[in-house]
């Protein structure tokens, strides 16, 4: 697999802050990839995709102060303890669209493994939410296109993200559901 360089994490950076998207596969599933305070792009993103789950990267732990605002302190051990990377559902989420903020109960916040991915996070300086894609693109293309019309100039990113991520649902004090390993 041919090694990303910095130019092309700093283009698609670019392209997410100038409100773009990225179609890409991490792990297992495909999606979109967006800037998660662009309220616009998450809106009409959750409109037409209508997820189950959002998931939001952050760069690093010490990032996730500025997008949660209770963090248990078990939080920061499980992203330290994780093998593979992780995703966490917590309850109060801040500093995101509204839209995320609505439906905190299905976003899950996580810290990406893959090196090309949180350079992206890292350069962009703003959580980057990822909307799985639940069924056949194709049979939804002409509703998609509808409502962006960039959908012809939405960035692919060749290269498959290998990150699988577990989920897990946080409460404030401390329990944690393990959602999916």
């Amino acid at each position: 697999m041919e090694k990303m360089s910095e130019t092309t994490s700093k283009e698609f950076a670019n392209a997410l802050l100038d409100s773009q998207l990225i179609f890409c596969e991490i792990g297992k599933e495909k999606g979109f990839l967006c800037n998660a305070a662009n309220e616009t792009l998450v809106q009409a993103l959750q409109a037409v995709l209508r997820p189950k789950f959002t998931y939001v990267l952050v760069d690093s732990t010490s990032k996730l102060q500025a997008y949660v605002s209770a963090i248990p302190e078990i939080a920061y051990d499980l992203f330290d303890m994780a093998e593979e990377g992780i995703l966490i559902v917590f309850k109060e989420l801040t500093n995101m669209a509204s839209t995320l903020l609505d439906n905190s109960e299905s976003v899950a916040v996580g810290i990406p493994t893959d090196t090309f991915i949180q350079k992206i996070v890292q350069i962009t300086r703003k959580p980057v939410a990822f909307f799985p894609l639940l069924e056949n693109i194709a049979a939804r293309k002409e509703e998609i296109q509808q409502t962006f019309t960039c959908f012809d100039g939405i960035l692919p990113l060749k290269q498959k993200i290998n990150a699988p991520y577990g989920i897990i649902k946080l409460e404030k004090d401390g329990t944690f559901v393990l959602l999916r390993e």
